[in-house]
């Protein structure tokens, strides 16, 4: 699919006021703005494999710290947390398919938008407490993932006996680990892409890798090269 059509699919699920433009070669672009929380707001996206490590975009970023930047999946949204101040969403996490239509989860950008404009604005007081509450969903969070993994391995290792190939269990979403925790799906996207949880993360990667998966033997040990 090109990137102009595909990013006006998309993006005009969300009611945006559409003006898709590259703005940084073809790595960055602009689509438009939109009103959330009463506020207008500038939507870039970030494209393709030099996009993270594209000096330029971060450049740009920096330049435009209250835009929203959206990413096509998890994993790239988790790498580029620690390394821009602008609020990141995952398309991957937004994106719904009933069967018939493509729908976007408004209820959940609009939280975490809550949570950032308050943490943009919040006082040196108010931030302990918000990284308690966060710390406690983390864990578990944490220890969803754990079994998550363990019943991925058992999965591989049955596949691996019964064919002769591990097979890899398809990774929950965020909304499905937060329904099964009965958290906001925002609540799992922030500790997973918090910079300062290396932890969660390596667990999260891992549920993407049979060969990690297989190899699993406790959370001291997930073999996981970082780059």
């Amino acid at each position: 699919m090109a990137t102009r059509p595909a990013l006006e699919l998309f993006f005009g699920l969300m009611d945006v006021r559409l003006e898709i433009q590259a703005v940084v070669d073809q790595s960055l672009w602009k689509i438009g703005k939109v009103n959330w929380l009463g506020i207008s707001r500038t939507l870039l996206f970030g494209l393709g494999r030099r996009f993270t490590s594209d000096l330029n975009c971060r450049d740009y970023l920096e330049q435009n710290r209250k835009s929203l930047l959206f990413v096509a999946n998890d994993r790239v949204a988790g790498q580029l947390n620690s390394l821009i101040p602008n609020a990141i969403f995952s398309l991957e996490s937004l994106l719904e398919f009933d069967g018939q239509s493509i729908h976007v989860d408004i209820h959940q950008i609009e939280q975490t938008l809550h949570v950032f404009d308050s943490d943009s604005k919040g006082t040196g007081k108010t931030k302990p407490r918000k990284r308690q509450s966060r710390t406690a969903k983390s864990e578990l969070i944490k220890k969803e993932l754990i079994q998550r993994i363990r019943s991925a391995r058992d999965y591989a290792t049955s596949t691996k006996l019964n064919t002769g190939i591990a097979k890899l269990l398809p990774r929950p979403t965020q909304k499905e680990i937060a329904k099964t925790l009965n958290i906001e799906p925002y609540d799992v996207n922030r500790c997973l892409n918090d910079p300062a949880n290396i932890e969660l993360q390596l667990l999260w990667r891992t549920l993407l890798d049979v060969d990690l998966i297989r190899k699993y033997s406790g959370i001291t040990r997930v073999k996981q090269e970082t780059t």
